[in-house]
């Protein structure tokens, strides 16, 4: 969240809902595309497409029909 300079907007008006890959997700990634995510504004970029305005449980994230399309979310 630091890192891509989240900080400020997740210390506003929430709650939010962050989803993020586990660990073994990102070791499965190549080192082309983590080289790709180190870029600036990258994670920023990630993160933003994964941040749901609102508190959400699993069991309400994994029931949804259809899937939420998370990328418009934040605004």
């Amino acid at each position: 969240v630091e890192t891509a300079n989240l900080a400020s907007t997740l210390s506003g008006n929430g709650p939010f809902t962050l989803l993020v890959p586990s660990n073994h997700a990102f070791s499965q990634l190549s080192p082309t595309v983590l080289a790709e995510l180190r870029k600036p504004g990258k994670w920023r970029e990630l993160l933003e497409h994964h941040l749901i305005n609102g508190s959400l449980s699993t069991t309400q994230i994994i029931g949804l029909n259809p899937p939420i399309q998370v990328h418009n979310r934040l605004n």
